[in-house]
Formats: structure tokens, C-alpha cells, sequence
């Protein structure tokens, strides 16, 4: 039979022609609860004599048996006739090729099983005179050929629309070439020569296949050409090759062979094409004949159903017109209304007609209620939801019910059932004025239910609006299947338009009456005073409330003249309230009105005019008085609050400036106009971005961050650090910024305020006390901390790529000492001196990269960091500045003078424990330079620096070594007093360290302590200061009386803190002494603390837990003094005497001293001002009221051990 191939021309099988892939053609779409989107069906009255949307499959024109069909265009019209031929011959034409296509590939599978049947059975009779090595060979080709046609074979069978027909032909005409030319090789390559008999047997089964397959090609034209040409052409060949007789003979008769069965196919293939044309062509136009026969017939059943709507919309017509004149009676549609529904529901031919009205207008119908719930029906024929109603708090209530039945003319005793719930879409219809009709086979299980269990097989619903919202729903029921016409729908809708009218008229008129009483009461009830006044004024009504108002009796109101009535407020009234309102305008005013009984009130009083609507001219007055004494006197109190608030505002130092929502400058006051620089009135308005011109975009946009944030967090917003604006005449100021937001009473955010501080001069001389603590005041230069600092920071970077593994940055660290300074110094003076200082620091500066560091580290030292310099480009460098310091002359007082230096170069690796080590490793090359002839560079080597030590270089640590074995050591002490102590008080002490000589001479702790510090012999020296002060302090500590010495204050070094060992020591010894709390307090350098911070910080904390307290010493002298006060918990903080010496004298000093002092207030930390050596530095630190003093103004250092001989006699 005739297998589907899915593809034809233009993607569409044959019109007339139905297979089994094709999927059945969609009914004709009608309106249904299931499609409620769609308009009821307006049928026509007359139906038309125009073909229906069926006719566009009509057959067409094609072949030779058209004439029926040509008839039957014409009947149809010929404007459709090229489009049905058109059809009719792509459908013939697609289905003659599927045709064809079934017919070749029928007996393909036969053939290809002979082909496979010949080979196996030749190749053996033909072994012994074939070479081995083609026959097999050949075999396999041959087997391999057959499979893969056998294969296409099974998909067509199997998957026929993968391919188009075209495509499975041309592939199998392919596969069928690829076989002759397998059994072609076997007759040219592998044909016997040495046996007649046997080369006659390769020839009949050469022929025989090709006969073979001209029966399955025949329905292909020249198909037989596709397998017989591959085949015999090279067999020929090789017999004419072969030159014999028998030879040529047969290769003769194989090309007579191929010229007959071509001629034969030929002519086979034209009968079986005509055979399946024909065919196909009487299939279509059977086909298309019974459609156009079946369009006839409905048009026919069309004119029929429109004669019966004619009659039916009749008698709906007569029935509205009925209902219209009952309608028109005064509340006939709410007293009667089933005889209403009887003439609709007769009028209509329904056996039940219902009509449920809503206590309340639906206004938008919420489709998305809950769905209906299954156990709310009520199976005895309660009142259930009706029609156009949905369950759920949403859901409109049934106001009234009222229904008619066929079988009796009233309603009493339903046992019907009630309507089930409405689905979501039918309401959502009837609110969008759409009628909807109901089919049960389309509902969802409940309503399905429902409506088969009464016999309900049609029911139409159709909204009455009153109005613009939904009033009701009129629902018609039928037992039997009916398809409602336009006309019915038409004339039910216009009844349900006159219902609607009716009830909205009732409506109006209840509603006006319902209006009238509210008003009433509302005037009557009101704490606010209603009047209608005559032109003149005089009251034609007023409100009860006039009697509280103005102590007046509503009807004494009406009869007494306006002046009595008002009293003094009558004057007022005439001018600002009635003269504008006979004027035609409304006007209110507020003022002041005296009562009857004395009483003062405030009264808001609004008067509008009343016209005449047919003359348009104002006839009476309207007025409304409301008491606003409290809003008054409320008003009044706000006022005097805001104008104290102002002059506050104007008063107080600070800039403040209020912003509204969108950012929008409000108010500033004094402070704040001359900080910015603007004027209040063209400030106010102004956006946050333009009344703040900020030199740089990022601050102007963290300021507008700063008050986004307060308003969208609700909370307090401080900068962190100031921000320098540009006020408008060009000047730069650094504010620190507050923003917090403004609320109203409930807790609305109305805007914000933004409090300024002005810091510029703060900055200013912060700014000033860091560029002096960092720098030379001599030579400009850096000075010996700062070096160390970024020495420290370049140390740390090496350290890290170290450890980490990563590529070494390259720097160096230089070590210059002038050679014969002091030959300057002695012989010009101290002036010369520091000229050629200052001379050398131009030098040094001029000769080295801008990312280098130079600095003077004291006396005639100087230090350079070359940043990212190996060591060879390092000792280049060197060697220039050597040269170029030699080169340089100095001329002082008619006297010239040579320079030269001596260089130390040490590479800066990870090798070395600390920065200390490294400057010790500088300064051992240059004093090896010094050693080697002086003016020259040294690089410096571990063997250097023994070296140097064992030549005595170093000799202070040996000395340092041996006073601590012989004893050597003494503690020396200094009082620190309150301003006003006595000089002789004890209360707080600073122990001192001196050492004595072995000659017995008294060395300062400054001569030994650096080199100490250097060579890492501080931490001996400061267990031993440490434990010898606790020592002798042991007994007074101890001894039960109150402790004349409260505190000792003792310094440490840096190396002390960093030394784990130092920490379990110091916590050992106060553990074992018990030492009292406060007792013992550690000064330490800020250089010390902030190295190493987190150390220090640990350190500092273990042992304030322990009772310890801390002095911050030298502060003042680093860049980071502010930065790092917050993270050491300290408890005293003292000033570096630098800034104290001479304090009395510099403005600045003083400053800086007073900046320090209230940065330490603001920490809650006691300061400390050392080095006070004169009486004006002390009255001046008394004047700015600096906690505690020390120096030689006060006391010098005494020995330790006399004071405690001195307490031990007063004990």
C-alpha cells in the first residue's frame, strides 16, 4: 500500500488527501463559557448566498478530468478559480511523486537480496580462476554496498519524514550506482580469461542484474541507465580488449541488451505515471465535490434558521416593550418582579429565567477570588451563590433573588438546586459587559456536575449594569442544547439595559433623599458654625454649634440684626469677608471674635457665594466658622521657639545648614554664611553640589554621600576626616562635617542638618608640627626619626618578598660623615658650620634621584636611600657624591676650604634581624672608609663590621658590659609635679640611668644609650634597671605606711618591648614583689610603639592587666603622633622637650603644645611637660594648663640612693 512521505511542495500534503501524519482539521470555532473572550455569533437573518470559510478547500482545475470541477468554480464565483487550480495542481503533483517514489522503492529490497544471492554464488564457481587478493576484497565491498542500501531502505520504511521525496530518491538512485559499479569492477578486474564457459557465466549474471533492476527503476525515467551503465560499460571494454571472437560477440550483445531494456522502461514508466496520475486526480476531485455539496446544504439549513429567529426576535421584541412600560411605573421593577421575568422568560422560550440582584455594585470584579469550594454546596436546594456571584471575602452579596419557572408562575418551593459558583473568567466577562454562555461540556467538574444532575444543557447569562457597575445578572436556563442567536442576545441585552435604567433611576432618587438628611445632621452635629447669610449678612440659618461659638441661640440667630449677633467682629466681616463674596469670590480670613459672655475666641471663617442656576446670580452666602483658638495660640508658642532656636543658631560658633528632602539648602546661620562665604537669601534653594564648590569631585560627592546616608540610614553621619571646600570668593577651608536628620513629630524624615567645624588652622598647624617633626630645621632635610621610618618601611618590603617568595626589590642604605667638619666648626664658628651643612644638603639633594631620601641624621652625618638601586649602581652613586663633595670649595671669611666625606654602603636584604643592625652595618662602613684614608666609599661585609669591632669602633659596648659586671651602674631619679607641687614632693619620680668609669667618672646615659640601643645591649640594661628599682623601692612599698614615692616612671626601649622573654620577666617579677597597682609606670618612644604596633599594643595591655601604667614619651617628634593615640592604651603622655625648651619664646612651640594638650583631654590622658628649664617655661605650661612638669626649672637628678636614705630618716 501507499506509505505518507511527509514532504511536499510548499509544506502542504495533497488538498482531498488525508495520511496518517496529517492532524485533523480544528472545528470552526463558537462562542463558549470556555472561550468567554469571544462575541456571541451574530447570525445574519437572511442567509447569504456566499460560500461559507469552508469553500476555500474547494477543489480546482487539473488534468484531464476537470470538467466537474470547472462547473462547480463557476457555480462557486470566478474569483476563486485560478487559487483552486492552483491547489489541485500542487496537490497532484506532490501526491504523483510520492506515488512514484513508493513504486521504486517497493521492490528494492528484493533486488538488493538478489544482487547479495548472485555474488555468493558466483564467487565460489569462480574461485579457482580469480586472484585471491581481489576476490576478497571485492566480496567485501559487495556485502558492504548491499547493507548500507538495506539500511536506507529501513529508515524510509521507518522514519519517511526525516527526508524530502526528492532527497530519498536521489539517495536511493545513488546507492544504486554505487552497486553496478561494484559488479562492474568485477567484470573488467576479475573476469577469467582462460575459460570460456565461465567468462559466458559472468556476462548472463551481469545481464541478468540488470534486468534484474530495471524492473525496480522501472518507474524512473532513465532509471535503468543508474545500475546497467556502472555494470556492463567496463565488462565490455574488456571483452573487445580481449580481441576474440566469442569476446566481441558478447560484448555486442551486451550493448543491444542495455539499448532494449532502456527502450523498454521507457515506455513502461510513461503507462505506470498516466495509471497514478489519474488516480490521484479522481481522489481530489471526489473530494472537493462533496464539500462543495455540503457548503450548499448549510447555506440551505442557514436560510431555514434564520426564518425561525425572525419570529423568536419578534416575540423577545414585543416582550422588552412590555417590560419597558412596566419599568416606567413608579417601582414596578422592585414589586413585581417575576411578572417581568415571565414575559422575558415566555418571550424567550425557556422553561426557568432568573434574575439575582446584588446588595452592592461589584465595581471591578476581582478575577483572581478564591476558587470555589467543593463541600460549600448545599445538596437540598438551598440558597446557593448565584449566577455571576464568586465565594470568597471579594465576592459580592445576593442582595434579592427572583426566578421564574415554566411550570409555575411563582418560585415558592425550588427544590431546582442553587447555581454553582461562577468561574473567575464568567465574571470577569460579565464585568466587561460580555454576555457568556455556558456549555457543560466545557466546565470544570463542579459546575459540570451540577448542571447535568438538573438537565441544564444550556444556560446564558447577561450582566445588568446600573450605571457603570455591575447590579445584577439575568440568567436563562434550557433543558435541551441551544445555541443563542445574535437576535436573541441582542433583544435579552436590551432588556437587561432597561432593568439597569430602572434601577439606577430608584437609586437616584433614594440617594438624593439619604443626601439631603446627611447634610442635615452633618450641619446640625458639626463643632463648626454653618450659616446661610442674605447679601447684607443677616443669618437665614445657622448651626446649633453658634450658641458655643458666639453665645448666641441658633433661631435668636435669624431674627436679631448681624451687628448683635457678631458684635464687635462685625466691622471685620463686612470689609474682608461679605464685600468680596457678594463680588463673586471665596475668601477666608481669620480673626478675632468676642462672645456674649465676654469670652475671646479666634475663629477661621471661610464665606463663599451661592447663585441662582437659571440667572447665574448670587442669591445668598455660605459660611463656615471654625474655632482655632488652640492652633492659634500654638502657632504663637512655635513662632517664639523658632525665633529662640535662630538666635541660638546665630549665636553658636559652628556652621549649621538645614536641608529639605531633595537636598535643597533651607536655612545657615551666621557661622555657616561666613564659612562659605554665602549670602542666607541666594543660598536658599540651592542644591547640596552647588552651594559647596569642592576643590576636588571625590569630597563633594562624599558630602552628598554623607547626607543620602543619615536620611536612608535615620542616624548621626561624622566625617572622618576633614574636607576642604572652596567657598565662592575662592577661599579653601578644612571642615570636619556632621549630618543627622530632621523629623517631624511622627518620626518623618523632613531633611536634614549638616553641622561645620572649621579645623583650616588646626590643619594648619598640624601640618607645620609634622613637617617639624620630620624634618631638619638646619638643612630642610629629613631628620634621623623619619630616615628611620622609611628605612623601617623599605626593611619591611624587602622582609615580605622574602618570605613570601617574591622577586627582592633592590635598595641600598648610605652612611655619609664628613671628613674634618669640626676643623670648620673650631676654626669659623658654629655659624660657618652650619652654612656648609646647608651647603652639603644642596649638594646631596642635587645629586640623587627624586625617589630617593636624604636626610641628616645629627651633627655632621648624613643618611640617603636609594629606592630600587643595586648595590654596584648604589656604589656608583657613592663614589659621584664623594667626588662632587671633594670638587666642592667652602668659603668663609676670606678662608677656603676642601670637603670631603666618607661613605658607607650597605645593601638592604632580609639577612638582617632589624633596621638597627642595618644602620649599625652603615655605620661601620663609613668608619672603615674613614679607617681606609677617608674621602672615599666603603661597601660594608659582615667581616667589616667584626673588624671595626675588634679596632674599638665599638668600644662602648664593651665599656657598657663591664659597668654592668663591676656594678657600675646607678640610678639617678627626677621629681614630676603638679603645677603648685613643692619641689620636694616624691609622689611621682622618673628613674634615671647613669654609669661611671672606670676612672670614676660620671658618663650621662646619653653618651652610651645609643650605642646600646644600636648594638642591641638594651635589653640587659633595662632588666637591671628594673629589677634594681624594685630593689630598693621593696621597703617602702611594703612597709604598711601610705607610699610617699606613688609611682616610679621608668623608660624602655623598643627592643625591650619586641622580646617575649622581657614581657614573662617584667610579669614574674611584679607577681614574685607584688608589687602595688600604679607603682611602676613605662615610658615608652612613640618610634618604639608604632614600629610595631600590634606588638606594642599586646605588650602594653599584658601588663596594664598586671597593674603597670604608661607613658608615651618624646611625643610630638613623629608623623604618626595623632594617628596611632587612639590604639595605645596609654595613661600620661609627654610633650617632647623640643617643643617645651623655648616654648615661652615660639608661637608655634606653644601652639603644638596646646593642640597636643587638647588631643589629650579629648583621650582622658594626663600630660607631661619635660625639659622645663627656665621660670617663664614654666609659668607658660602653668598658663596652658599642662597636668604635670619636670626639668631643671624644678629638679635636677639626684641620686636614688639619697632619697631613700632621706625617707628612711623621716620614717
Amino acid at each position: 500500500m501507499f506509505r505518507p512521505v511527509p514532504a511536499y511542495p510548499g509544506g502542504k500534503a495533497p488538498i482531498g488527501r488525508t495520511h496518517a501524519h496529517q492532524p485533523p482539521r480544528p472545528p470552526c470555532p463558537e462562542f463558549s463559557a470556555s472561550n468567554p473572550s469571544r462575541q456571541p455569533p451574530m447570525v445574519d437573518p437572511l442567509p447569504s448566498a456566499e460560500p461559507t470559510s469552508g469553500s476555500e478547500n474547494a477543489p480546482g482545475s487539473g488534468g484531464r478530468h476537470d470538467g466537474a470541477a470547472d462547473r462547480l468554480l463557476r457555480e462557486v464565483g470566478t474569483g476563486r478559480e485560478s487559487l483552486a487550480a492552483r491547489r489541485l495542481r500542487a496537490g497532484h503533483a506532490a501526491g504523483l511523486e510520492a506515488e512514484l517514489l513508493e513504486v521504486t522503492l517497493r521492490p528494492a529490497a528484493s533486488s538488493i537480496g538478489a544482487s547479495l544471492f548472485v555474488g555468493l554464488l558466483l564467487l565460489p564457481i569462480l574461485w579457482p580462476h580469480l586472484p585471491t587478493l581481489t576476490a576478497v576484497p571485492w566480496l567485501l565491498l559487495h556485502v558492504a554496498v548491499c547493507v548500507l542500501h538495506l539500511r536506507e531502505l529501513r529508515g524510509f520504511r521507518r522514519e519517511p519524514h526525516r527526508r524530502e521525496t526528492s532527497s530519498w530518491l536521489r539517495l536511493h538512485l545513488g546507492l544504486v550506482f554505487l552497486g553496478g559499479l561494484v559488479w562492474g569492477l568485477l567484470g573488467s578486474l576479475m573476469l577469467p580469461t582462460d575459460s570460456l564457459p565461465h567468462r559466458l557465466l559472468v556476462c548472463v549474471a551481469l545481464l541478468g542484474l540488470c534486468a534484474a533492476s530495471s524492473h525496480s527503476l522501472v518507474a524512473v525515467r532513465y532509471g535503468t541507465l543508474f545500475f546497467s551503465v556502472p555494470c556492463l560499460v567496463p565488462t565490455t571494454v574488456r571483452l573487445f580488449s580481449l580481441g576474440d571472437g566469442v569476446s566481441v560477440t558478447i560484448a555486442l550483445l551486451n550493448v543491444a541488451f542495455v539499448v532494449g531494456v532502456v527502450m523498454i522502461s521507457l515506455s513502461l514508466q510513461e503507462s505506470i505515471r498516466h495509471s497514478l496520475s489519474y488516480r490521484v486526480q479522481n481522489e481530489h476531485l471526489i473530494d472537493e465535490l462533496a464539500a462543495v455539496n455540503s457548503g450548499l446544504l448549510d447555506q440551505i439549513e442557514a436560510r431555514e434558521g434564520a426564518d425561525r429567529e425572525l419570529a423568536k426576535r419578534d416575540a423577545i421584541l414585543e416582550a422588552v416593550s412590555v417590560t419597558a412600560e412596566r419599568l416606567l411605573q413608579s417601582n414596578v421593577a422592585l414589586a413585581e418582579p417575576e411578572k417581568i421575568l415571565a414575559l422575558i422568560g415566555k418571550a424567550a422560550d425557556v422553561p426557568r429565567i432568573s434574575l439575582t440582584v446584588f446588595e452592592q455594585g461589584v465595581g471591578s470584579v476581582d478575577t483572581a477570588a478564591e476558587q470555589p469550594d467543593a463541600d460549600a454546596t448545599d445538596e437540598g436546594g438551598g440558597a446557593g451563590t448565584p449566577p455571576g456571584a464568586t465565594r470568597g471575602s471579594s465576592a459580592p452579596r445576593v442582595g434579592s433573588y427572583h426566578e421564574w419557572l415554566a411550570e409555575a408562575e411563582s418560585c415558592v418551593g425550588r427544590d431546582h438546586g442553587p447555581v454553582p459558583d461562577v468561574e473567575p473568567r464568567w465574571a470577569d466577562s460579565l464585568q466587561k459587559r460580555r454576555v457568556v454562555t455556558v456549555d457543560p461540556a466545557d466546565q470544570p467538574e463542579r459546575p459540570q456536575e451540577w448542571l447535568q444532575r438538573y438537565r441544564v444543557a444550556s444556560l446564558l447569562l447577561l450582566p445588568v449594569f446600573r450605571g457603570q457597575e455591575l447590579w445584577g445578572v439575568l440568567g436563562l436556563e434550557d433543558s435541551e442544547s441551544r445555541s443563542w442567536t445574535k437576535t436573541e442576545i441582542e433583544a435579552l441585552t436590551a432588556a437587561c439595559e432597561m432593568l439597569g435604567t430602572a434601577a439606577l433611576r430608584i437609586e437616584t432618587e433614594q440617594a438624593l433623599a439619604t443626601s439631603d438628611r446627611r447634610y442635615r445632621m452633618l450641619a446640625e452635629n458639626t463643632r463648626d458654625l454653618v450659616a446661610m447669610h442674605e447679601l447684607s449678612g443677616k443669618f437665614l440659618y445657622a448651626s446649633p454649634s453658634i450658641g458655643e461659638l458666639l453665645g448666641v441661640d441658633p433661631d435668636e440667630a435669624t431674627q436679631r440684626p448681624f451687628d448683635e449677633v457678631l458684635g464687635s467682629a462685625a466691622d471685620f466681616w463686612r470689609q474682608n469677608l461679605l464685600e468680596p463674596a457678594s463680588a463673586g469670590e471665596t475668601v477666608t480670613r481669620s480673626y478675632r471674635a468676642t462672645a456674649a459672655d465676654g469670652a475671646g475666641r479666634w475663629l477661621e471663617t471661610t464665606v463663599q457665594p451661592l447663585r441662582d442656576p437659571d440667572s447665574d446670580e448670587i442669591v445668598f452666602l455660605l459660611s463656615a466658622s471654625r474655632d482655632i483658638t488652640t492652633r492659634r495660640e500654638a502657632e504663637e508658642q512655635l513662632f517664639q521657639e523658632k525665633e529662640m532656636a535662630q538666635v541660638t543658631l546665630r549665636s553658636i560658633g559652628d556652621g549649621v545648614v538645614t536641608l529639605d528632602r531633595s537636598r535643597r539648602v533651607q536655612f545657615l546661620n551666621t557661622a555657616a554664611a561666613k564659612l562659605t562665604g554665602w549670602d542666607p537669601e541666594k543660598a536658599r534653594g540651592l542644591q547640596l553640589v552647588e552651594f559647596f564648590d569642592a576643590a576636588r569631585t571625590e569630597e563633594t560627592l562624599t558630602l552628598v554621600s554623607m547626607v543620602e546616608h543619615c536620611q536612608v540610614q535615620d542616624t548621626l553621619i561624622r566625617s572622618n576626616e576633614s574636607l576642604h571646600l572652596l567657598t565662592p570668593r575662592g577661599d579653601e577651608r578644612a571642615l570636619e562635617i556632621s549630618a543627622s536628620p530632621i523629623h517631624d513629630f511622627e518620626g518623618t524624615i523632613l531633611g536634614s542638618v549638616i553641622v561645620l567645624r572649621d579645623v583650616t588652622r588646626t590643619e594648619r598647624l598640624a601640618a607645620q608640627l609634622t613637617y617639624q617633626a620630620t624634618h631638619d630645621s638646619l638643612t630642610g632635610l629629613l631628620n634621623r626619626r623619619e630616615f628611620e621610618n622609611r628605612l623601617i618601611s623599605l626593611f619591611s618590603v624587602v622582609r615580605t618578598a622574602e618570605v613570601t617568595g617574591a622577586q627582592r626589590p633592590l635598595h641600598a642604605l648610605c652612611y655619609l660623615d664628613l671628613d674634618q667638619f669640626k676643623v670648620v666648626n673650631d676654626t669659623c664658628g658654629h655659624i660657618a658650620g652650619d652654612e656648609l651643612l646647608r651647603q652639603v644638603a644642596a649638594v646631596l639633594t642635587s645629586r640623587v634621584r627624586k625617589t630617593d631620601t636624604v636626610a641628616r641624621l645629627g651633627g655632621d652625618e648624613f643618611g640617603i636611600l636609594l629606592h630600587d638601586c643595586p648595590i654596584e649602581k648604589a656604589m656608583e652613586m657613592s663614589q659621584d657624591l664623594c667626588d662632587r663633595l671633594r670638587e666642592h670649595r667652602f668659603s668663609w671669611d676670606q678662608q677656603i676650604f676642601r670637603l670631603g666625606t666618607s661613605i658607607g654602603v650597605v645593601e638592604i636584604t632580609g639577612d638582617a634581624r632589624h633596621v638597627a643592625e642595618l644602620l649599625s652595618a652603615a655605620d661601620a662602613a663609613c668608619y672603615a672608609a674613614k679607617d681606609q684614608g677617608r674621602g672615599r666609599v666603603h661597601r660594608f661585609t659582615p667581616d667589616d663590621l667584626q673588624l671595626a669591632q675588634r679596632a674599638g669602633e665599638m668600644r662602648w659596648i664593651g665599656r657598657i658590659h663591664s659597668a654592668l659586671e663591676s656594678e657600675r651602674l646607678r640610678l639617678r631619679y627626677q621629681p614630676i609635679l603638679e603645677p603648685g607641687e613643692s619641689p620636694s614632693s616624691r609622689r611621682r619620680i622618673e628613674i634615671l640611668l647613669s654609669m661611671v668609669t672606670e676612672t670614676g667618672d660620671e658618663v650621662p646615659p646619653g653618651t652610651f644609650i645609643p650605642a646600646a640601643e644600636r648594638f642591641n645591649a638594651m635589653n640587659r640594661l633595662d632588666r637591671w634597671v628594673v629589677q634594681r628599682t624594685v630593689e630598693l623601692m621593696q621597703p617602702i612599698w611594703h612597709n604598711g605606711q601610705p607610699r610617699p614615692i606613688e609611682t616610679c616612671f621608668i623608660n624602655l626601649s623598643g627592643t625591650s618591648m619586641a622580646d617575649e622573654s622581657f614581657l614573662l620577666f617584667l610579669k614574674e617579677l611584679i607577681r614574685t614583689n607584688q608589687i602595688p597597682q600604679g607603682a611602676l609606670c613605662f615610658e615608652v618612644t612613640e618610634t618604639a610603639a608604632v614600629s610595631n604596633l600590634a606588638e606594642a599594643t599586646r605588650f602594653m595591655q599584658e601588663l596594664r592587666r598586671a597593674g603597670c601604667l604608661f607613658a608615651l614619651d618624646d611625643f610630638g617628634s613623629g608623623v604618626s603622633s595623632f594617628g596611632y593615640l587612639r590604639s595605645l592604651p596609654i595613661d600620661f603622655l609627654k610633650i617632647d622637650g623640643t617643643f617645651v625648651r623655648d616654648v615661652h619664646r615660639d608661637s608655634v612651640d606653644r601652639a603644638i603644645v596646646e593642640s597636643i594638650r587638647n588631643v589629650a583631654r579629648q583621650l582622658q590622658v594626663r600630660t607631661i611637660a619635660e625639659f622645663v628649664e627656665s621660670e617663664e617655661a614654666l609659668r607658660q605650661i602653668v598658663d596652658l594648663e599642662i597636668d604635670l612638669v619636670q626639668g631643671y626649672a624644678l629638679a635636677r637628678p639626684r641620686p636614688l640612693l639619697h632619697l631613700l636614705e632621706e625617707l628612711e630618716i623621716e620614717a
